[in-house]
């Protein structure tokens, strides 16, 4: 019988100063990473980015930086 292992990505948002905040979290058996995103304003427009358009970008930058952070865990176990 294989063994079936699940991991797990929660994302959780908030607004500070005009900026939306995603704050990224993967749990899995031996694994643990989390960071953060943002959606930064463009200054050359008029308006912050709004609700879910915002939401979306600071998580593509959450979950970036977190594809980033288990490949720098899985480095050192692929030169054994």
């Amino acid at each position: 019988m294989s063994k079936l292992d699940v991991w797990t990505v929660s994302i959780m948002f908030c607004t500070e100063h005009g900026k939306t905040r995603a704050d990224a979290f993967l749990q899995g058996p031996e694994v643990e990473v989390e960071c953060s995103g943002w959606a930064d304003p463009d200054a050359r427009t008029p308006a912050p980015a709004p609700g879910a358009q915002g939401e979306n970008v600071a998580a593509a930058h959450a979950l970036e930086i977190l594809s980033r952070r288990l490949l720098d865990r899985a480095a050192p176990i692929q030169t054994r």
